[in-house]
C-alpha cells in the first residue's frame, strides 16, 4: 500500500476544519470505560466539544481538557493549547482523547511521553493494516487493541446528520509493560456497553 493511499483512507469528511474535529459517539467512549481503568487523573488533550471528558467526568475521573480551538466545551481547561508544541508538563495524567488523524503519528509518540501509565487512542481499524505502520503502534510498549465491535457514525462539524461509518479500535499503550511479539484483542460488543451504560445509570459504578 502506497503512502497516498494509506492518506487517502485515513483522511475523514472533506467538510471537516483544519484541526479534524469530529464528535466522539457516546457508545464508543463508553466501550473503552466499560472494559479498561486509569489512574485518577485524565488528560483529555483533543477534547473538542466534551464528548468524551464528560463522560470521563461520569466515570469518576479527574480530567484535565484541552484543546488548540474552543469547540463550545463549557468546561475546557485552555481553550487554545497546541498539544503538539508542549514542551514540558507534569506526567500526572493518563491520555485519553480522540485524536487527530492528520498529525497520528505526532499525536502517538507525544502521547506516550507525557502520559502517566496509560494511553489510550481512537483510530480506524485500518491503521493496522500497513505493516511498518502496525509495528511501529505495536512495539513501542504494552499494547492491547479493543475493537468497536460495531461501526461508529461521527458526527461532522456542522452537519444535520452523522459522516460515514467505519470500523474504530481503541489503541491503548501500558507503559509499565514491555512490548511483546503478540498483543491482546479484545471485540467489545454493543450489547455489553448497552449493559454497562444501564448499570452506571443506575449508580452502580462498575469501574
Amino acid at each position: 500500500m502506497s503512502v497516498n493511499t494509506f492518506r487517502t483512507m485515513m483522511s475523514r469528511d472533506p467538510r471537516n476544519d483544519k484541526f479534524d474535529f469530529f464528535s466522539t459517539p457516546p457508545l464508543t467512549t463508553l466501550a473503552l470505560l466499560s472494559r479498561k481503568k486509569f489512574g485518577e487523573k485524565v488528560w483529555e488533550n483533543a477534547c473538542g466539544d466534551g464528548a468524551i471528558s464528560k463522560l470521563l467526568w461520569d466515570a469518576g475521573y479527574k480530567v484535565f481538557s484541552t484543546d488548540i480551538k474552543d469547540y463550545g466545551y463549557e468546561h475546557q481547561n485552555d481553550d487554545d493549547l497546541d498539544f503538539l508544541q508542549v514542551s514540558q508538563i507534569a506526567k500526572a495524567h493518563d491520555i485519553v482523547t480522540n485524536p487527530p488523524y492528520n498529525s497520528h503519528i505526532k499525536w502517538i509518540d507525544k502521547s506516550l511521553e507525557f502520559a502517566r501509565r496509560y494511553v489510550a487512542l481512537l483510530f480506524p481499524l485500518v491503521y493496522l493494516t500497513p505493516k511498518n505502520k502496525r509495528d511501529f503502534i505495536t512495539n513501542v510498549c504494552g499494547f492491547e487493541l479493543l475493537v468497536i465491535g460495531w461501526r461508529s457514525k461521527f458526527i461532522v462539524p456542522g452537519a444535520t446528520k452523522p459522516g460515514g461509518m467505519k470500523d474504530y479500535a481503541w489503541f491503548v499503550w501500558d507503559k509499565e509493560k514491555k512490548a511483546e511479539k503478540s498483543f491482546k484483542t479484545t471485540i467489545v460488543e454493543k450489547s455489553d456497553v448497552e449493559a454497562f451504560a444501564n448499570r452506571s445509570r443506575t449508580g452502580r459504578r462498575v469501574i
